[in-house]
């Protein structure tokens, strides 16, 4: 089984416990695109793949939305809310321009692949 499969187990195993955005936020806002950010290292077919799985994982309607709606993405981004940010000394200013720049590149890239749009 691939890495993708079980990460893809794992998001019907959060959407159970704690519904569809966080597995969205989990599956392509954190797994999705870390994948993304290292394709040029793997099988070119592995991307589909995992893009596939997700789509079968995720309904269309709740990916649109997910891609309409998201404003954090990375391993903290479906955990913590504006609160916990602000209780963990995290701000906006920690990260470089070139931060939001790449994910919103990468989300762009994501929305592209799961949507076809």
């Amino acid at each position: 089984m691939e890495i993708w499969e079980q990460q893809c187990e794992a998001a019907l195993r959060i959407r159970d416990d704690f519904g569809w955005w966080k597995a969205a936020g989990y599956l392509v806002g954190e797994k999705f695109l870390g994948h993304l950010e290292f394709q040029d290292q793997m099988p070119e077919e592995s991307t589909e793949a995992f893009a596939a799985r997700i789509r079968e994982t995720i309904p269309r309607n709740e990916l649109e939305s997910y891609f309409k709606n998201v404003d954090r993405v990375g391993a903290l981004g479906h955990v913590m809310d504006d609160d916990n940010y602000r209780e963990t000394g995290v701000t906006l200013e920690d990260k470089r321009p070139s931060d939001f720049a790449e994910d919103a590149l990468l989300l762009e890239r994501a929305r592209k692949i799961l949507l076809g749009a």
